[in-house]
């Protein structure tokens, strides 16, 4: 879809140069004149959230610091009109729209969980498996149209090249569409088997329950992650070159550095990152129910009868069935020694929509 507004945005540059281009008037001063700009551009958001792989206490592998989540640099169309006030300076009205992805969210799970070695013998839960995961997760699809009135003043205009500089402000609207990539991770984060919680920083952010609960693994997760972003105030100076093709007709060349205290968020309920300390996913089906039961009297095992005065269900090794009556007839059992546990880690942060926007398009003075 953007590739196609691209397209048509270089026709109608092309267009708009194929009929003006035998129109002779005096370019060489805007003085009392109007002038339309359409251009074609390309634009960086700076900021980044760095990852947080390198703090000691973070699980996740040293290399993983490299890894950033950004707003993705591209394309952008871009309209002004302007009015000349005098030979040497203009004032006009700009607008753009700027469309991308926003992402990936930092996920990362580790964990362990017994697996059966020999698939003719599939109910010997005999060897723990490790493994180490990164969820990817779009934070969705992001559009901006800022809207600015900008001054300009020009130089050499007696010349063929006419460079020029500008300053001026405006103000960002913004729209994020989120993607159901959020949705299905708060999801997911609300069916873990959770024993504790801490942020980066490895401080204990478990929220307040019975100790039962958080011996049991059953602690709920309360930091669902959120990515917003509002509207804002801009400045902006610019520096240009532009090149008289006709006297009617130039070719503009700019770049354009945008100061704002625009933020984006990816946010975890005013953490900026939390490691949950859990059961492996591995251990439970589709519905929660337990799958992968513990040979001793332990969690996560529910408890017989669901009541925990009976203590948790046991099972004998290598055997199959329904242990906890529950319908589901595929139980299967591991050893007590094995500790199938892992950690799933989510990070956040503030991106600063500071921006760089370098463009080419085409001027028609009238």
């Amino acid at each position: 879809m953007r590739r196609m507004t691209l397209m048509r945005g270089a026709l109608c540059l092309t267009g708009a140069w194929m009929l003006c281009a035998s129109t002779r008037l005096d370019a060489k001063s805007a003085q009392e004149k109007w002038y339309l700009t359409g251009s074609i551009g390309y634009q960086a958001i700076r900021d980044t959230i760095a990852n947080n792989a390198d703090i000691p206490s973070d699980p996740r592998p040293r290399h993983f610091e490299s890894r950033e989540t950004d707003v993705h640099d591209g394309a952008s169309l871009a309209l002004e009109v302007g009015f000349g006030l005098s030979r040497r300076f203009s004032v006009q009205l700009d607008t753009s729209y700027f469309q991308t992805e926003v992402g990936p969210i930092d996920t990362y799970m580790e964990d362990s969980f017994p697996v059966a070695p020999d698939p003719l013998n599939p109910t010997a839960l005999t060897v723990m498996h490790s493994r180490q995961q990164v969820i990817p997760v779009s934070a969705g699809e992001l559009t901006q149209i800022p809207v600015s009135l900008s001054g300009i003043l020009r130089f050499r205009t007696d010349k063929t090249f006419n460079p020029y500089l500008g300053a001026g402000a405006g103000r960002i609207f913004s729209k994020l569409d989120h993607r159901d990539d959020v949705t299905d991770l708060n999801a997911r984060l609300g069916r873990l088997r959770i024993l504790a919680m801490r942020d980066e920083n490895n401080r204990i952010i478990t929220p307040t329950v019975p100790p039962q609960v958080s011996a049991e693994a059953r602690v709920p997760w309360v930091y669902p992650v959120s990515v917003e972003i509002d509207d804002a105030w801009e400045t902006h100076i610019q520096a240009g070159l532009e090149w008289e093709a006709s006297d009617r007709l130039s070719v503009v060349a700019e770049a354009r550095y945008t100061f704002t205290s625009q933020t984006l968020e990816i946010d975890l309920k005013g953490q900026d990152q939390v490691n949950a300390q859990i059961f492996s996913e591995k251990l439970f089906r589709a519905d929660g129910s337990v799958a992968l039961f513990s040979q001793g009297d332990e969690p996560p095992n529910p408890f017989e009868n669901n009541d925990p005065s009976q203590g948790h269900v046991q099972c004998t090794l290598t055997s199959t069935g329904d242990f906890d009556g529950d319908g589901h007839a595929g139980d299967l059992c591991y050893s007590a020694l094995f500790v199938p546990r892992g950690i799933f880690l989510v990070q956040g942060g503030e991106i600063n929509m500071s921006q760089t926007t370098l463009s080419i398009g085409i001027r028609v003075y009238f």
